[in-house]
């Protein structure tokens, strides 16, 4: 949990439901460098991240009889949300990105409205994850295990082509931060992007929700619909919920 003097300073037989709870009390409260409170979510990560160390020392080293975080309840968590942005909001949201002296920014906003990959995703990316001549990008070792290629088509593709011309020499990562090694952390270039262009409510994992397909890009997308590459391929629009591929024809309709 944040802040190791909560219950690190506590002997194992001192830690009681009652602490726990107390915990999650000062936990449910904090916020984080953004000024915005934990939510449900983040709590109960922090929880269940303890609340294993507690199991192991119950099942397996048999140091106390019972864990603590058995009589403590978890933060309710929201049942999920969809944000999408408008053609105006997404319009400002990318000028502003591209105004950002954080200059991976714009690309890597433009990749996640164009692909729909999330951000851990698109920062883990290398160069051999990226094939500009075809125009995908592979996912490799995503949740389930599998390698998944993405489409990287129209503008998005155009935008990536010029991206290398800035590449460091010898850096694999398609998007390094200071250190080579290590991937940007554009997390205050975003949020600096959000405050300029007056965006509110708005996450970065809520750009898969404003997907948008040009007509070209989905007749190229269905044209190729037999490769495996594209099956997962998902059709956003900022006015409608999610269509997958084998809504694709009704989408086209009218």
């Amino acid at each position: 949990m944040p802040g190791g003097g909560e219950i690190g300073d506590f002997h194992i037989a001192e830690v009681t439901p009652a602490v726990i709870a107390d915990c999650k009390s000062r936990l449910s409260n904090r916020v984080n460098r953004y000024g915005q409170r934990f939510n449900g979510g983040t709590v109960n990560r922090y929880f269940a991240a303890m609340s294993g160390v507690f199991k192991v020392t119950v099942k397996e080293w048999h140091w106390l009889e019972r864990s603590p975080f058995e009589g403590v309840s978890r933060r309710e968590e929201s049942k999920g949300r969809v944000r999408f942005l408008s053609d105006e909001e997404r319009e400002a949201l990318l000028a502003a990105c591209q105004e950002s002296r954080t200059k991976a920014l714009y690309p890597i906003a433009i990749v996640a409205l164009a692909t729909g990959i999330k951000k851990g995703e698109i920062l883990g990316l290398t160069w051999s994850d990226v094939d500009l001549k075809r125009g995908m990008i592979v996912l490799r070792d995503t949740k389930n295990g599998d390698t998944r290629p993405v489409p990287l088509v129209g503008h998005a593709k155009k935008v990536m082509t010029e991206w290398p011309k800035v590449r460091r020499l010898g850096c694999t990562l398609v998007f390094p931060g200071k250190k080579p090694t290590k991937p940007v952390n554009f997390n205050e270039a975003w949020f600096s992007a959000l405050k300029r262009s007056e965006i509110e409510d708005f996450h970065f994992h809520d750009l898969r929700h404003t997907r948008f397909l040009s007509r070209n890009e989905r007749r190229y997308a269905w044209r190729n619909r037999g490769r495996a590459w594209t099956q997962n391929l998902a059709v956003w629009r900022s006015d409608m919920p999610t269509f997958r591929s084998s809504m694709w024809p009704a989408c086209w309709k009218g």
